[in-house]
């Protein structure tokens, strides 16, 4: 219940000169410098897979929270699919891509369906980027996220623990680590 204050801020995306809306309840790097590292290094990354691919890069964020990155490699010219699981957010998302002429697909729900149905469409991703919670990624999302099979997994994560585990067994999975970047 909102006491005092705004409901919603636009905010900056990091890197970007476009905006997100930041609300209670959606997940963003509260952190400045955090996000804006962070946002520095992923779009790098996407600009150099982006000049491998043929036509637009495609993007698939799994728990993209507020859509800043999802906006953000909008603005590159990526065609981005924004999977998140906290509806108001994506409310959002939809709201500022629209506002600014971006190609954001936005998926509300849960990842694991998302992957499915993602899966039964037979998409392509050149790039899929995860930012989960704390306790990492679900079993399922692993083993679809390999079943996937993207050219470039970029994992952003705020545990160690969670990072290590998912890391290993992706790598069962058929997708190996190249760099850790702290």
């Amino acid at each position: 219940e909102l006491l005092l204050g705004p409901a919603e801020l636009r905010a900056q995306n990091p890197g970007a000169r476009g905006y997100h809306y930041a609300a209670h309840g959606a997940f963003r790097q509260v952190h400045a410098d955090t996000a804006r590292a962070i946002a520095e290094r992923v779009l790098e990354q996407a600009r150099s897979q982006a000049r491998a691919a043929r036509g637009p890069l495609r993007v698939l964020e799994l728990g993209g929270g507020a859509g800043a990155l999802a906006l953000a490699l909008a603005e590159q010219g990526a065609e981005v699919c924004a999977v998140e699981s906290f509806e108001p957010a994506c409310v959002r998302l939809r709201r500022a891509a629209g506002e600014q002429g971006l190609p954001v697909e936005v998926r509300p729900g849960d990842a694991a369906e998302a992957l499915r149905a993602l899966a039964a469409q037979a998409a392509r991703f050149e790039l899929v980027i995860v930012n989960p919670p704390r306790r990492g990624l679900d079993l399922d999302v692993r083993r679809l996220l390999a079943r996937l099979s993207p050219e470039r997994l970029i994992y952003v994560s705020c545990q160690p623990a969670t990072l290590a585990r998912d890391l290993a067994h992706l790598a069962r999975c058929g997708l190996r680590a190249t760099a850790l970047e702290p």
